[in-house]
């Protein structure tokens, strides 16, 4: 019994100290996209299954398996955990977008996130859903490492 109680505190507290782990640092790894919707369309799984996104602690991000969103090979990074919703604006370094901002919101859950993400010029999302025009899309992440 004191066996059990003993492992189960510990897991307990490798729960909270997973839970306070900042952001910056929960985000870090390689994801996958799962689902992505833009402009109230969902995309087939198809047009993002070979893609592996990688997030890394100096604020860079790369994009291997093809063109994905937003079509670049990499680009800085910046998350703003304290806003009620939170906060991550990607700036792709080359490509079209190149140097412009996505503007977006995020939720990170373990090794799962969701992400709503601006086109250059529109609007940040305030809610985790896109609209036909909106210039928003919506991704849902795995982290494969």
């Amino acid at each position: 019994m004191k066996r059990t109680t003993l492992a189960l505190s510990g897991f307990c507290c490798l729960l909270l100290l997973a839970a306070d782990k900042p952001d910056s640092d929960a985000i870090q790894g390689t994801w996958i996209v799962a689902a992505c919707e833009l402009e109230a369309k969902l995309l087939p799984l198809a047009a993002f299954k070979e893609l592996r996104y990688g997030l890394h602690k100096d604020g860079k991000w790369s994009l291997e398996g093809g063109p994905g969103f937003p079509k670049s090979k990499g680009g800085a990074y910046t998350l703003n955990p304290k806003e009620k919703l939170k906060t991550v604006d990607l700036v792709p370094h080359d490509g079209e977008y190149k140097g412009k901002t996505f503007q977006g919101i995020y939720q990170l859950e373990g090794d799962e996130m969701k992400m709503c993400f601006a086109f250059p010029g529109k609007p940040r999302p305030t809610t985790f859903t896109t609209q036909v025009d909106s210039g928003h899309v919506l991704e849902f992440w795995r982290r494969i490492k």
